[in-house]
């Protein structure tokens, strides 16, 4: 869940899932320390009960597949995590590209080429922000890295 930062804390995957939101918030205040005060009183005035571990996945890099008349977007394809800040427009990125892509099948072109370039062109984008997210989220909180 969190790598090799809570490695190095000395907590397992169990023990974090484990843990208490009073705990949680103790644990996020000893890596805080230091920090503006502002930032480590917002985590302070967190309710414990509201406070809990999740674990958060990145999709990773598929090869191209044939095209059909079923599609996908947004996290359905390149779910990622928040460390890059882009899941939502990217998601928002690809029902535009989506809807542009029917726009011309609604123009005459034929509904597998519209979808095929429309899912060659979300999966480098979408997957890029994947990478990018990753990347972040192994230099800031040290998540491991996704699969070359």
């Amino acid at each position: 869940m969190f790598g090799r930062r809570v490695e190095r804390l000395g907590l397992s995957d169990a023990e974090l899932s484990a843990a208490s939101g009073a705990e949680l918030r103790a644990l996020v205040l000893e890596q805080l320390a230091g920090w503006h005060p502002l930032l480590t009183g917002i985590v302070e005035s967190c309710t414990p009960s509201s406070i809990f571990a999740i674990r958060v996945r990145s999709g990773v890099p598929l090869p191209q597949w044939p095209a059909s008349r079923v599609t996908l977007l947004g996290d359905a394809i390149h779910a990622m995590s928040p460390a890059a800040g882009a899941g939502a427009n990217i998601a928002l990125r690809d029902g535009a590209a989506l809807a542009a892509a029917l726009a011309e099948v609604g123009a005459g072109r034929p509904v597998t080429a519209a979808i095929q370039d429309y899912e060659q062109a979300m999966a480098r984008a979408g997957f890029r922000m994947v990478r990018l997210s990753a990347a972040n989220g192994t230099r800031m909180v040290g998540a491991d890295p996704l699969p070359r």
